[in-house]
């Protein structure tokens, strides 16, 4: 109303008029465009206030509905106009108020730029410029903005469901706690974009641009980001959940704490991302680069990291319980305190690798691993397969391997002070220089074993 009362004001004008104590000169050459605009606005006023009054009759019993064609004969009605009609009048009616309104609402943005909390519901908007529309809280649910450019405008709070924004431009467009449920933005720009807990479940972002977006906490699942560019994207505890990544982009994300349960990552781009708190359990990451990546407590519980190269990453907390690790480089790597049960570390290179704290107890498999100069200090390993391990010169200090299958390692100078090898199966094994101070060896099978 603010906006037309001043389109109203200035249209009276001539040259200088006086709106609201403001004294404004008006270019000559925009009165008549401004005259035009007001009279627009007042037809729809116009059409709006008859078909209020016309509802208004209708629900007062002024104007009877007849659906049956006989009742036109009733004597009870003699009098009362009648109308004929296989829908309710006032449904009719009120439809094409609806109508008036949206249109009035439509023009109002198309002017102004400004419409918030507009019920702008299956408006078309095909390519309009929209740059910098303050749309706050409006309905645009059903909309069609293909091509549009929406860049730099406010969508705060708005719904957006079942739009159509494919190939629309939303670069720098404020998208937080927005509806983008089903929506279409295939080939859309939301370069810089801030979507922050924004709901875009199932929608569809097939080679999107989202580069430098903000979509920290968006509720992203089931969503299609095939081909994707989300390159320097903030996903933190972001819901990407049986989300469709693959071939996406991610170099150098934000993705601490977000949940990529069940989700698609193939030929997905890894590199300099943080993973740190990240659930990426049961996925198939092997193959994956993850040169700079960090992944400290994430949690890889199923997960297939076989023969991916891990070296030198700090996995600290991390959770791989279950997880397949067979062949994989975590040489250097920090496993301080990490989640090992039933993981498969066969052929696992681990030289050097800190285990201080990591519990791998029950039926975890390190069979011909390489522990060469590894730390598990106070390292729980009981039950753990080691057969054929090289452990040569590892640090197993307060370690706990009872009832550990060690059959045929090599324990060459490690250092076993205080280490629990209680009921462990040492058959074969190598414990030549092996400082054995204080380890506690009852029941241990010490069969065939080599300590010169």
């Amino acid at each position: 109303m603010e906006d037309k009362r001043k389109l109203i004001c200035d249209a009276y004008g001539e040259f200088i008029v006086e709106c609201g104590g403001v004294i404004k000169k008006i270019p000559a050459e925009k009165i008549e465009i401004i005259r035009e605009m007001k009279n627009k606005y007042d037809q729809l006023e116009k059409r709006i206030t008859v078909l209020d009054t016309r509802i208004e009759r209708l629900n007062s019993g002024a104007v009877k509905v007849v659906t049956n064609p006989d009742s036109f004969e009733n004597p009870k009605l003699d009098g009362v106009k009648k109308v004929f009609t296989d829908e309710p009048v006032v449904q009719k009616i009120a439809k094409r108020k609806s109508d008036c309104l949206k249109n009035g609402m439509i023009r109002q943005l198309l002017d102004t730029k400004k419409c918030p909390n507009c019920d702008l519901c299956g408006a078309d908007l095909n390519g309009e410029d929209l740059r910098g529309a303050n749309l706050r809280g409006a309905n645009l649910s059903g909309a069609n903005l293909t091509k549009a450019n929406l860049s730099d405008a406010n969508l705060t709070k708005a719904n957006l469901s079942d739009a159509n924004l494919s190939d629309a431009n939303l670069s720098d467009a404020n998208l937080s706690d927005a509806n983008l449920g089903h929506a279409r933005l295939n080939g859309a720009n939301l370069t810089g974009v801030i979507g922050k807990w924004a709901y875009m479940v199932s929608a569809n972002l097939i080679e999107a641009n989202l580069s430098g977006a903000n979509l920290s906490g968006a509720n992203l699942s089931g969503t299609n980001l095939s081909g994707a560019n989300l390159s320097d994207a903030n996903l933190s505890e972001a819901d990407l959940s049986e989300t469709n990544l693959s071939g996406a982009n991610l170099t150098d994300a934000d993705l601490t704490v977000a949940s990529f349960d069940r989700a698609n990552l193939d030929g997905a781009n890894l590199s300099g991302t943080n993973l740190s708190g990240a659930m990426l359990g049961g996925l198939d990451l092997s193959g994956k680069d993850f040169r700079g990546t960090t992944l400290i407590g994430t949690s890889l519980k199923g997960t297939n990291l076989s023969g991916v190269d891990l070296s030198g990453k700090d996995l600290t907390r991390a959770l791989l319980m279950e997880a397949n690790l067979s062949g994989a480089n975590l040489s250097g790597a920090d496993l301080t305190d990490t989640r090992l049960h039933a993981a498969n570390l066969n052929g696992a290179k681990l030289s050097g690798a800190n285990l201080t704290d990591a519990d791998a107890g029950g039926d975890a498999n390190l069979s011909g691993a390489n522990l060469s100069g590894a730390n598990l200090t106070d390292a729980s390993f009981d039950g753990v397969n080691l057969d054929g391990a090289n452990l040569s010169g590892a640090i197993l200090s307060g370690a706990n391997l009872s009832r550990a299958s060690l059959s045929g390692a090599n324990l060459k100078g490690a250092e076993l002070y205080g280490t629990n090898l209680s009921k462990a199966n040492l058959t074969n094994a190598i414990l030549t220089d092996a400082i054995l101070s204080g380890a506690i060896m009852e029941g241990a099978i010490m069969e065939g074993v080599i300590e010169d």
